[in-house]
């Protein structure tokens, strides 16, 4: 027996982000000004984000919570950086979104139609 699983309920506000242009061209700016300000805010103020790093950074390299990794403070501007460029990686992928958007909503309308149309098949219902 195969079963399909039903769909799951979304609250619209998180549906309306997710799916349209106007919510991805949102998330999108708003996830790269956000990491822009934390890349500020780490170049700015590195007494108060370095010891976090030092904490931080082997449960993050380590998948088991505490790896060998030792955290170098030479590379403290590699990893200042880093947020600034995790924002240009979200903002370039959203903007690869926002551009499909319209086809991929065609192709998947299609696709529905296609396999909701209703299909006739042996003699009409209302003979001539």
């Amino acid at each position: 027996m195969n079963r399909k699983r039903p769909l799951r309920y979304v609250d619209q506000s998180i549906a309306k982000v997710r799916d349209t242009r106007r919510g991805i061209a949102l998330l999108g700016t708003g996830g790269t000004i956000a990491f822009a300000f934390l890349s500020a805010a780490m170049h700015s103020n590195r007494p108060f984000f370095e010891p976090l790093l030092r904490v931080l950074l082997p449960y993050v390299a380590g998948r088991n919570g505490g790896s060998r990794y030792i955290y170098d403070p030479a590379n403290y501007g590699f990893w200042a950086w880093m947020p600034l460029l995790f924002g240009l990686v979200l903002l370039t992928t959203c903007l690869i979104f926002v551009i499909t958007k319209p086809a991929t909503d065609r192709r998947i309308d299609k696709a529905l139609w296609q396999r909701l149309e209703p299909q006739a098949r042996g003699a009409p219902l209302d003979p001539d």
